[in-house]
């Protein structure tokens, strides 16, 4: 209430008090003439606060007072007490229950205002979210998206509906039919009826978009359940996994190059947990091993027990020394298959070590060298028999590569050096002797694999090799 009401109402309650304090010295004592000061209480309901009340009910009992004591003697004495006794009781009676009620008001008034002050910060506090929210949603790198229960679109980011070259405007109460095509609204209506049906639901798909093309998606609906259980409407978060399954498809085509590779190669690859010891091999392993990857379970007693006997007690020193070896190893060794095959393996490791420099694992490689070494040994064997055939030769015999480097020599003309076939294999003849007559041999060989035909009787003998000499490029 302004200034000029509250001074409007103080006159207008001095000039009701003093109209009934009037009005009761004019009646006799009698008469119940207090009960008009009621009426100046109940012109407290429009006070402008609960003080006022009180004031006039002061006042009210004042004035009935002053009443009786100045008003002229009438009537039996009992009787003007008893009026003015009821008068009293019903102006603190009336104030009492004006003065309650000024004071619900007062809380009806406080309380209105305290949820008009909720209901502004809740405002602006949702304000706030919506704005976090629609930020968000603009900013998050896959679509996200509010379907109702009839499957039609009631939010849409702008970065999903980017995807198609529409905008978030373009979805709103259309379905995914209408706006994706008919072939994607049959796609997505049983994971629909999924959620719907209180269930959340992941699968994947791909889409044809007209930014990148075909994108593969995954989607997650999600149901929303209102406060009577109910299905309310479905969440949908639509993530690009497009890199994923590209990464995904590189490793597999890795893997499998990898494991063709080592099939090839015969080659598998292994690693032991430093902390768990536990082993783990490739597929190829498996099949080196002749072993079944479902039954057979390798551990560092199931490779010894499959090591030939002869060679378990080098592969057991080895295992002994992995806890805390600090360099790579090679080992040639062989193993016995169950069906009884011997094979030649060759096994390299190497220790690794996470960041702090702790050891951690062995990592290597097994590789199944019998047919190299079968193919070795035959090799062996064949110059051997080819060294014998050159010795058994009545001449000197020599053979050279296409740079001029001794790879087979007669017995007979290494002597005529002062030498072994040792000390030539490998080498030119000049890198071995160093000689001028040396050196005219390489020209001429070097001239025979230029040319890639044969010098027979030479006309200028090297000097102190007399004889009848056949150099050709084989």
């Amino acid at each position: 209430m302004d200034g000029r009401l509250t001074k409007r109402y103080v006159l207008f309650a001095i000039a009701l008090s003093m109209a009934v304090f009037a009005f009761d010295l004019m009646m006799p004592l009698g008469v119940a003439a207090g009960v008009p000061y009621v009426v100046l209480v109940l012109l407290g309901y429009w006070a402008p606060g609960r003080r006022e009340v009180i004031f006039l009910a002061v006042g009210g009992s004042f004035l009935t007072i002053a009443g009786y004591l100045l008003s002229e003697p009438a009537g039996p004495q009992w009787t003007v007490l008893t009026n003015r006794g009821l008068a009293l009781f019903l102006i603190w009676t009336t104030s009492i229950l004006v003065f309650l009620q000024k004071r619900g008001q007062q809380q009806l008034l406080d309380a209105r205002r305290d949820m008009e002050v909720q209901f502004t910060e809740r405002t602006a506090t949702l304000n706030k979210r919506d704005q976090q929210f629609q930020m968000m949603a603009s900013n998050v790198a896959g679509g996200l998206i509010y379907l109702d229960t009839a499957g039609r679109f009631q939010f849409v980011n702008p970065v999903y509906a980017g995807w198609f070259g529409l905008t978030p405007d373009d979805f709103i109460g259309r379905t995914a039919a209408e706006i994706l095509g008919n072939d994607i609204g049959a796609e997505v209506a049983g994971y629909l009826q999924d959620a719907l049906a209180g269930r959340e639901v992941t699968y994947e798909a791909v889409r044809q978009t007209t930014d990148a093309g075909a994108r593969d998606v995954q989607v997650t609906n999600v149901p929303n359940f209102g406060a009577d259980g109910l299905v309310e409407g479905i969440f949908v978060l639509v993530t690009d996994v497009t890199d994923i399954k590209q990464r995904e498809r590189d490793l597999r085509e890795s893997q499998h190059s990898l494991a063709e590779a080592q099939r090839v190669g015969r080659m598998g690859h292994w690693r032991i947990d430093n902390h768990t010891g536990e082993i783990i091999w490739s597929d190829e392993l498996y099949r080196i091993f002749g072993v079944d990857r479902d039954t057979f379970t390798p551990t560092l007693a199931t490779l010894v027990a499959l090591t030939h006997p002869d060679d378990r007690a080098r592969v057991h020193d080895l295992r002994q020394a992995e806890p805390g070896m600090d360099e790579a190893f090679n080992i040639e060794y062989r193993i016995i298959r169950p069906d009884g095959e011997i094979r030649v393996i060759n096994g390299q490791g190497r220790p690794q070590f996470d960041g702090q420099g702790n050891f951690v694992s062995i990592f290597g490689i097994a590789q199944d060298i019998t047919e190299r070494q079968q193919a070795e040994v035959a090799l062996a064997e064949r110059n051997r028999l080819l060294q014998a055939t050159i010795n058994a030769w009545p001449g000197s015999v020599s053979l050279r590569d296409a740079d001029g480097r001794i790879v087979l020599i007669s017995d007979h003309l290494a002597d005529l050096f002062g030498r072994s076939p040792e000390d030539f294999i490998g080498h030119t003849l000049h890198e071995a002797l160093g000689e001028v007559d040396a050196e005219t041999v390489d020209e001429l060989v070097a001239k025979v694999i230029e040319t890639g035909q044969p010098i027979l009787d030479m006309e200028r003998e090297p000097p102190r090799f007399p004889g009848r000499w056949f150099i050709q490029d084989t």
